[in-house]
């Protein structure tokens, strides 16, 4: 609407000059003729950029056997052409005849079709033909019709009224005559053609293009029959006889059919050759013949529409174009009835030309090719990786092993560290008792005779005396002490909790913290070896209270629980950060973590910082387990 706007305001203002000269008119001439000029571009480039409708109007059924090559052909042709819009209308002519029929159909057409503009309607085959001859103009006003596949006096009548035709010629006898070249033996000729009116005028086509052969073969009409008769009656064919596709829309009760595949059922069922007209019977088990091709029909009306539609001045100058016929032939019924593609006629295409195994397996030989070598490139890999595993696993097995055996030796050093430590223990122990400790009593004794001997009590010397032997009674006590410390007598003779009594009483006396000794009501006596364990994990416990923790209290607590003896030792002190450097477990811990470790138990060590120390030992009541620890 813009260029309408614009010249008009500019012819406007030269219209309202106050003193128009000669020049002025002329330039208003000129301004006026280019507005028009511009407005019919305009208004032409806008026409030829509109969507333009074309119905394509079917005798038959969507399901025809040429609708599909026809249609794909015609639509393949316009694709250069995107301002066509194909629409489709089927008259379904063999099930629905009659004028009663086109009457009605023609009042729904247009009422469909009532306030829409179409370019050009084209009707395909005689019976859609007649329909548009006869309504076309009152349904679809102004549109051109195009008469595609007709012949006979629809043509005729097409070309007189003066629109485009494409006129279909059926050639029975070229056919035939070859027929007879190929098996020369023939005597009889079955048309094959329904029951339907329209079945009925192609048969009388076929009969009349094969009159002249008549002085050669005989020409026989097969149509008009139930269908089962007809198949029981092509499973019979004489010998000496071929059969010819004509048309087969209904059989004699009024069943309908879809043409291609009724013809497919009587080629199978044909114990004869048989041969077709129409491109649309192949892929039926029709050997071929000459063929008027569906999809040149479809590529000629696409022509056709094209130059109506973008060519309105060539839309009114008629067009008559006529369907070349070719010889076209099907490969599998060339093979299955052992005729060789050098008797056929030249320019002959053979359709359904079996290929080679390579060829119609390439892809899914090239597809399973490179499955196998990806599953081989896969399997190689896998099997690298699982050498280069297996080479992993053994190193790691051998250091492993390696690691165990070493790992093994520390403990058994560790263990004999720790027995050769109890057993010197045990002798200096011993040594001390029974030896130094029985001198300094003699000493002690003999101070206190000599001391006895001076009577007088003022005398320096027997003050001397005096603290020499109180001196020598301090060092027996303290190397009893000692002893005890190193191999605790209470027990080897007294047992474990009398020994851990002993012992936390010596430790309150000595440090001034209160020990608590808690004892299960399920404790039952254990080994020697669990016992000295247990006891040693107290007393460095008890020496660790009294080193570092600054405690109050401190608890001993002894249970025996699912086959296992625990012992937990737990103060109030100020505790310490695991996680800190300085936190690490000291070295007696340390051996009283390999001690544990040597009976097969746990020792767990919790602390924090403000919050006390807690150390919990689980040990295994088993025999084996003491005796292992006691060997060692």
């Amino acid at each position: 609407m813009m260029p309408y706007v614009a010249i008009d305001s500019e012819c406007a203002m030269l219209l309202t000059a106050r003193t128009p000269s000669v020049a002025s008119r002329s330039t208003l001439l000129r301004t006026g003729a280019a507005g028009v000029l511009l407005v019919l571009c305009c208004a032409a480039a806008a026409s030829a950029q509109e969507p333009r409708t074309v119905l394509v109007l079917y005798s038959e059924q969507w399901l025809g056997p040429a609708t599909a090559p026809f249609t794909q052909s015609l639509r393949e042709s316009l694709v250069a052409s995107p301002t066509v819009q194909l629409e489709a209308q089927h008259l379904d002519i063999a099930r629905f005849a009659g004028e009663a029929h086109d009457r009605v159909l023609a009042d729904w057409l247009r009422s469909r079709y009532r306030g829409r503009h179409l370019s050009a309607v084209l009707a395909l085959g005689v019976p859609a033909s007649v329909f548009a001859t006869r309504y076309g103009e009152a349904i679809w006003p102004g549109a051109r019709t195009i008469h595609v596949s007709i012949d006979g006096d629809q043509a005729r009548i097409a070309i007189e009224r003066g629109d485009s035709v494409i006129v279909r010629s059926l050639q029975y006898r070229p056919t035939v005559e070859y027929a007879l070249q190929l098996f020369p033996a023939v005597r009889h000729v079955w048309l094959i053609s329904g029951a339907t009116e329209q079945d009925q005028r192609w048969l009388a086509i076929a009969e009349a293009d094969l009159a002249p052969l008549n002085n050669r073969v005989r020409i026989e009409p097969i149509s008009g029959l139930r269908w089962d008769d007809l198949l029981a009656k092509v499973r019979q064919m004489p010998p000496d006889a071929v059969a010819v596709g004509v048309m087969f829309g209904a059989d004699a009760d009024g069943r309908n059919f879809v043409v291609g595949e009724a013809l497919l059922d009587v080629a199978r069922a044909a114990n004869r050759p048989f041969f077709a007209v129409t491109s649309w019977a192949f892929g039926s088990g029709a050997i071929g013949g000459y063929i008027v091709d569906a999809t040149q029909i479809g590529r000629l009306a696409a022509e056709t529409v094209v130059r109506i539609v973008t060519d309105p001045a060539a839309a009114n100058v008629p067009q008559v174009e006529t369907a070349a016929l070719r010889w076209m032939f099907d490969a599998i019924q060339l093979r299955r009835w052992n005729i060789d593609e050098s008797r056929l006629p030249a320019g002959s295409l053979v359709l359904n030309r079996e290929l080679p195994a390579w060829r119609r397996y390439l892809w899914p030989i090239l597809a399973t090719c490179l499955l196998v070598a990806s599953q081989a490139a896969i399997i190689g890999a896998l099997l690298v990786q699982r050498r280069q595993r297996r080479r992993v696993q053994v190193a790691l097995r051998a250091s492993e092993e390696k690691a165990r055996a070493s790992y093994d030796e520390v403990r058994d050093l560790a263990g004999r560290l720790i027995s050769a430590r109890e057993g010197e223990r045990t002798r200096i122990a011993r040594d001390l008792h029974d030896d130094i400790g029985q001198r300094v009593a003699s000493l002690s004794i003999g101070l206190s005779r000599i001391q006895r001997q001076i009577p007088d009590a003022s005398n320096p010397a027997r003050q001397s005396l005096s603290d020499l032997e109180q001196q020598s009674t301090q060092l027996s006590a303290d190397l009893r002490h000692l002893s005890h410390e190193l191999h605790p007598g209470a027990l080897e003779h007294l047992g474990l909790l009398e020994a851990l009594r002993e012992r936390c009483d010596d430790f309150s006396q000595e440090s001034g913290v209160s020990v608590r000794l808690d004892v299960s009501e399920a404790w039952r006596d254990v080994s020697d070896a669990l016992a000295l364990c247990l006891y040693r994990v107290a007393q460095e416990a008890l020496r660790n209270v009294a080193t570092h923790a600054k405690a109050q209290n401190v608890t001993v607590s002894l249970g025996q629980v699912d086959g296992h003896v625990m012992m937990h030792v737990a103060d109030d002190g100020c505790g310490f950060d695991p996680t800190a450097k300085s936190g690490r477990l000291g070295l007696g811990l340390v051996s009283l973590n390999e001690r544990v470790h040597m009976l097969g138990g746990v020792l767990d060590v919790t602390a924090a910082r403000g919050a006390g120390t807690r150390i919990a030992v689980r040990l295994p009541k088993g025999e084996s387990h003491a005796a292992e620890g006691g060997a060692r």
